[in-house]
């Protein structure tokens, strides 16, 4: 059960680094109305990834289930890790924009950031590519209490690197391309080591 909890805690804070409609929202809504703002728009996009990771795991269950098809899943894993190694290291380029959002108050806060994380369409294909992985090398259980603990996991990981975004917004908009441009560095460094792994793992 810690297992699950700190694997999608540590995947979904991961994942939730680079800029996107989320994170730039939290810091936009702390700026302008303060933290508890941003905070309440950061729960609402972390209740809907919960959602969204419960119903991925449910999908990677299935694709876990059927053995025949690991091999070739890992392959692709293989090719994804070495392509988003190479997209991290080499062609990411950080940007850090704000946009203009009206202000309604923290109810529209909220709502906003259910909004927000329900347009993030490829949230449910990330979390079927990793938890079908996690599933099929046995890092993850398959019952349904370990897969809710998974969620919770993300749900937390996603909430967390929000309050990072909404506690440092002055400074990540001073310096954010600075700190992405290191952090997308780490985050191609560990997909390299994740791609070499797998390559052991597939060498006959």
């Amino acid at each position: 059960m810690i297992l699950a909890l700190l694997l999608g805690l540590v995947l979904s804070f991961i994942g939730s680094v680079p800029p996107g409609v989320i994170n730039t929202s939290v810091v936009h809504a702390t700026l302008q109305r303060g933290l508890r703002a941003g905070l309440v728009l950061a729960a609402g996009a972390s209740l809907v990834e919960w959602v969204q990771a419960f119903v991925a795991v449910l999908f990677g269950r299935f694709f876990a289930a059927h053995p025949e098809v690991d091999f070739w899943f890992n392959v692709l894993a293989t090719v994804v890790f070495a392509a988003l190694a190479v997209y991290y290291l080499l062609v990411a380029k950080p940007a850090f924009r704000l946009e203009a959002v009206p202000t309604n108050g923290h109810l529209g806060d909220f709502l906003r950031g259910v909004g927000a994380a329900t347009l993030n369409f490829l949230a449910i294909p990330y979390w079927v590519f990793y938890t079908t992985w996690l599933l099929a090398n046995g890092y993850l259980c398959d019952d349904l209490i370990s897969l809710a603990v998974f969620a919770t996991g993300v749900m937390a990981g996603t909430f967390a690197l929000l309050w990072c975004y909404a506690r440092w917004a002055e400074w990540l908009q001073r310096r954010g391309s600075v700190l992405l441009r290191y952090t997308y560095s780490a985050i191609g460094l560990i997909f390299l080591a994740l791609t070499v792994w797998q390559v052991v793992r597939l060498w006959p």
